[in-house]
């Protein structure tokens, strides 16, 4: 093949993708394949970069893609139309294990806190002096009470979330996905 042509001169597709790197769905890493017209990388390295939020990326031919998105379409053949949701929240790990397609709503179950002052789905309500616990799914926010304490809002939190977001649900705390 003649790499000199754009490689994405709208889409990269399935079989170029193929044809330029190797995927290995255990270890979640890609490696370049010996191939004319991307230069600057050599064949056998590992192909991308991390970005400022955490994502591997990698470039072909002047064009980002994020890992994640790559693997998903690496694998089934078609690009994901929703979110890549990274079940563990490590943005980094691109293991087919870890990574599921879902809706924005199930993608922000499974995201960190907004406000880092305390936990996710909890709010203080200064004219109150009450701890709120909501959650949100599909846009909908379920009032789950207020509370004098931020402890006992994020009980309550925790419960509902369960409830209502079953496998997509975590606490927030250790980081989580952007929908990318």
């Amino acid at each position: 093949r003649d790499w000199s042509a754009d490689v994405c001169s709208s889409e990269l597709t399935h079989e170029r993708l193929l044809e330029v790197l190797d995927y290995d769905p255990e270890t979640g890493e890609f490696r370049w394949k010996p191939h004319k017209g991307l230069r600057k990388v050599r064949a056998g390295t590992v192909a991308g970069t991390l970005n400022q939020l955490g994502y591997r990326q990698i470039s072909i031919k002047r064009k980002v893609y994020l890992a994640h998105r790559l693997a998903w379409f690496y694998v089934h053949g078609t690009w994901p139309t929703r979110c890549i949701d990274h079940i563990n929240r490590n943005r980094a790990d691109n293991r087919l294990a870890n990574l599921r397609d879902v809706t924005h709503s199930q993608n922000g179950a499974n995201s960190r806190p907004k406000n880092a002052s305390h936990p996710k789905g909890v709010t203080f309500h200064a004219a109150s002096g009450f701890w709120y616990a909501n959650v949100t799914k599909d846009r909908k926010v379920t009032f789950l009470g207020n509370y004098r304490t931020m402890e006992e809002a994020h009980k309550a939190y925790v419960s509902g979330a369960t409830r209502i977001h079953g496998e997509f649900f975590n606490t927030g705390e250790d980081g989580g996905d952007e929908c990318l």
